[in-house]
């Protein structure tokens, strides 16, 4: 490497590049059996370099016991075995490593195998990080099997990655999800819920709502669903905690219409007709109603228990609105959210 006029060399840049102890390299002749160290693997091992005289036998000796078998006893064996071969060792200090062994088999001008040399990293931070992250996976699953309990951590919303347990519950693939996030309600929450989501996220305070899922096997369950902002030290939001769990019995939010229709009031008709932008003629016309009926129906001191002739009215009215795209569900409260389908 050429700098400033001077030159590093190869075995000063390892040297730095060792320092950080990490990485080690090592060698072996199979016909003198001699071994070489470098400083660095006698760092990953917990020694001072020249501590001891290097030696297959006396590595092996220090590999975890639950390892152990999965390594020869003898240089030839071993030296195709360590050429890519992750296991953990114990420092003399008992504390615990994981190395992974890479390696290339040196051989003579007639191709006969040699000896070996190689590289070793420590890599016992990422093993820590892959076996917690398993065993996470391993808990959520066992919550979900026993409970139907889905949980998810996610670095942004909508997250690019749903869990398995979300996509098992409801028969979606990732990417069906990626292409629209509301897929896994009912159809005639998923307008509300995606605005409604959106809004909520956006504000970064935790919050909780009561979706009806629209499950695999083509019935609706309502699921609580709460959201927590994860934030870094300088208070940035930069990822949200989900819990999903079944709502109870008494939490269960009706979704049929047969549920919504006797509460959908005069409030709710409006609302309904503004978004498609019609006036009371437009609606008259659909409905089959007059204007004047319709202005009666909206009214605000429209009855809350119309006689027969209102009720059935009432009930063109409905099925007038959602014929034409509009929606009408029941959400945390028992409030109605009323929404246009495009």
């Amino acid at each position: 490497m050429q700098g400033s006029g001077s030159t590093v060399s190869s075995d000063a840049f390892v040297a730095m590049i060792e320092a950080a102890g990490l990485t080690g390299h090592w060698s072996w002749c199979f016909a003198t059996r001699a071994h070489v160290w470098s400083a660095g693997f006698f760092h990953i091992l917990g020694l001072a370099p020249g501590a001891i005289e290097p030696g297959w036998e006396i590595l092996r000796d220090r590999v975890h016991p639950e390892d152990r078998p999965g390594l020869p006893a003898c240089d030839a064996a071993l030296a195709e075995t360590l050429c890519d071969h992750t296991f953990r060792v114990l420092r003399w200090s008992g504390c615990e490593r994981t190395l992974k062994s890479r390696g290339e088999l040196v051989r003579d001008l007639d191709g006969a195998v040699i000896g070996v040399a190689g590289v070793v990293f420590d890599i016992t931070e990422q093993d820590s990080l892959w076996r917690s992250r398993e065993a996470d996976l391993r808990r959520n699953r066992a919550l979900f099997d026993h409970a139907s309990i889905v949980f998810s951590s996610m670095d942004s919303f909508p997250p690019d990655d749903y869990p398995p347990e979300l996509r098992a519950l409801t028969g979606l693939r990732n990417l069906d999800l990626l292409k629209d996030f509301a897929r896994f309600v009912l159809p005639e929450q998923r307008a509300y819920r995606r605005n409604r989501l959106a809004q909520l996220v956006r504000q970064g305070q935790p919050f909780s709502m009561t979706p009806t899922l629209a499950l695999a096997n083509g019935h609706g369950k309502a699921f609580t669903a709460v959201m927590v902002p994860v934030e870094d030290p300088t208070g940035r939001v930069e990822g949200w905690a989900s819990l999903m769990v079944p709502a109870g019995p008494e939490r269960t939010p009706p979704d049929t219409a047969r549920d919504v229709d006797p509460q959908i009031a005069a409030p709710h008709l409006r609302a309904a007709r503004n978004l498609l932008g019609w006036s009371m003629m437009h609606l008259a016309k659909a409905s089959g109603l007059t204007s004047a009926v319709i202005r009666r129906l909206e009214a605000p001191d429209a009855p809350s228990d119309p006689d027969a002739c209102a009720e059935a009215a009432r009930g063109a009215v409905i099925l007038a609105l959602r014929n034409a795209g509009i929606t009408f569900a029941l959400i945390e409260g028992g409030a109605i959210a009323v929404a246009r389908l495009d």
